[in-house]
C-alpha cells in the first residue's frame, strides 16, 4: 500500500476510481456488473478474478434462468465472535400438477483451505450438521427442523445423512438430504406400490423423499465455524478456505438410482494472519544498512480479549534497535 492517498481508476472505462490512504488498512471494493449473455434458460456462473501484488482470488456468481433449481453460498467473517458465518440458499422448483415427482434432493458441502496456487493444505472442521434451516413458501417464512426433531405437524425436515473425513482427522464433508411430508399418489410417486396402494419410501414420521409439492420452496441454512485456529495456522499467507456446495438428486436410469449433479455454489474467504512481522526495507549501502520491520497483530480485526497483549522481538547479536523509529498505528 502506498504511503500518502492514491487515487485509483478503472483502465477500461470512465468511472472515476477510488483512492487509498495509509498503509496497513484493509480495504473492501464493491461494484455490480450485468449480465449480457442470452441464456434463458439453465444455470449460468460467472467468475471474476481480481489480482493484486502478485496474488490472486477468484470469486463467482450463479445466476438461474428459467424453473430449475438453484443454490446460493455466502460466508462472512464475524470479527466480533471470530466465527465464518455460511449461508446456503437453495431453490426448489415446485412439481407440476399430476407429473411424476422429482426424488431424493440433497446437498454435498466441502470445507478446504488452500493456498495461493489451489492446493490444498487443511480439511477444517464443517458445521453444517449444526445449522438453523427455514423455508420460504409463497412469501411465508418457517422453520425447518432436522428429522430426528421434526413432529407431524411440520411439512419439510432435513438430515445430515452422511459426513466424510478425506484426511482422517475432523468431518469436513457433510450430505444433507430434504424432506417432505410424504402426499405422495400412483400419478407423482416415484417409489409407488401399486398394489399396497402406497409410496414404499415412506419414513416412520410420516415424510419421504419424493418431491410432489407443487409450491417453489426456498430454503437457508445458517451456520458457523470458529475461524480462530485456522487464522493462527494458515492466516496471512495468502491461504484462503474455501466452502463448495452442490444440489443433486436421484434419477432412475438402467434399472437402478444414480445421483445426478445439478449445480455446484462456492465462497472463499481470505484468511488474514493473527501475528506477522515483514522486512519492509532490506538494509543496503544506500540506507547505512538499515532494516526496516513491520508487525502487524490481529489482521483481521478481531475482537480481543480484555488482558493485556505483550509482544516479545528478539534481535540477533548483528542488529540493534535504533530508538525514536518506532511506530504504532
Amino acid at each position: 500500500m502506498p504511503e500518502s492517498p492514491v487515487a485509483y481508476q478503472c483502465a477500461w472505462c470512465d468511472e472515476t476510481g477510488f483512492t487509498i490512504g495509509e498503509e496497513n488498512w484493509i480495504y473492501y471494493i464493491t461494484y455490480t456488473s450485468t449480465a449480457t449473455d442470452t441464456v434463458t434458460d439453465g444455470t449460468v456462473v460467472y467468475r471474476n478474478r481480481a489480482t493484486a501484488d502478485g496474488q490472486s482470488d477468484d470469486g463467482s456468481a450463479v445466476i438461474q434462468k428459467g424453473d430449475g433449481a438453484s443454490i446460493v453460498k455466502q460466508g462472512e467473517l464475524d470479527q466480533n465472535t471470530g466465527e465464518i458465518v455460511w449461508t446456503i440458499n437453495v431453490f426448489l422448483p415446485g412439481n407440476t400438477a399430476g407429473q411424476m415427482a422429482e426424488y431424493h434432493w440433497y446437498l454435498w458441502d466441502e470445507m478446504r483451505i488452500r493456498d495461493s496456487s489451489g492446493n490444498i493444505v487443511a480439511y477444517p472442521l464443517s458445521d453444517l450438521d449444526k445449522a438453523v434451516a427455514t423455508a420460504t413458501v409463497q412469501g411465508e417464512t418457517f422453520p425447518v427442523p432436522t428429522y430426528a426433531e421434526a413432529t407431524e405437524n411440520d411439512l419439510f425436515a432435513w438430515e445430515n445423512s452422511w459426513s466424510d473425513n478425506p484426511s482422517g482427522g475432523e468431518y469436513s464433508d457433510r450430505e444433507i438430504d430434504f424432506y417432505m411430508r410424504c402426499a405422495c399418489d400412483q400419478n407423482t410417486c416415484t417409489h409407488w406400490d401399486s398394489q399396497k396402494k402406497t409410496c414404499t419410501d415412506k419414513r416412520s414420521k410420516g415424510f419421504c423423499c419424493c418431491w410432489t409439492t407443487t409450491d417453489d420452496v426456498m430454503f437457508t441454512f445458517t451456520y458457523r465455524t470458529d475461524a480462530a485456529p485456522y487464522i493462527e495456522a494458515y492466516g496471512g499467507s495468502g491461504n484462503v478456505i474455501r466452502n463448495d456446495v452442490s444440489i443433486n438428486k436421484k434419477q432412475f436410469t438402467s434399472g437402478e438410482w444414480n445421483n445426478v449433479w445439478l449445480q455446484t455454489a462456492s465462497a472463499r474467504l481470505p484468511l488474514p494472519g493473527a501475528f506477522k512481522k515483514t522486512v519492509t526495507e532490506e538494509p543496503n549501502a544506500y540506507n547505512d544498512y538499515t532494516a526496516s520491520f513491520t508487525i502487524t497483530v490481529n489482521e483481521a480485526k478481531l475482537k480481543l480479549t480484555e488482558d493485556a497483549l505483550r509482544i516479545e522481538d528478539q534481535m540477533t547479536e548483528s542488529l540493534y534497535y535504533i530508538p525514536g523509529t518506532m511506530d504504532i498505528t
